[in-house]
């Protein structure tokens, strides 16, 4: 049982290595790269956010559109009487 101490130990060794078996498997990321992904993942929600907001207001206009279209093809449609002079 103490033969198996000795192994189970953690040395500078082992723990450097365990460090760069973590960094080139990508397990570990400098925090620098972490900051910024995440400032380009908070630009591309804002950028989405705007584009869904855009194609919310355009939606709402073109709604708006369509019914003053509709009043006045029903305009247009109803006859309109003789005005006297």
């Amino acid at each position: 049982m103490g033969e198996l101490a000795q192994y189970a130990t953690p040395s500078l060794g082992g723990l450097c290595a365990l460090f760069v078996l973590l960094v080139l498997t990508g397990r570990l990321i400098p925090k620098p790269t972490v900051d910024r992904e995440l400032a380009r993942a908070d630009k591309e929600t804002a950028t989405w956010k705007e584009a869904y907001e855009l194609q919310r207001k355009a939606n709402e206009l073109r709604s708006k559109d369509e019914e003053i279209l509709g009043l006045l093809r029903a305009l247009a449609a109803t006859p309109r009487r003789e005005q006297a002079p």
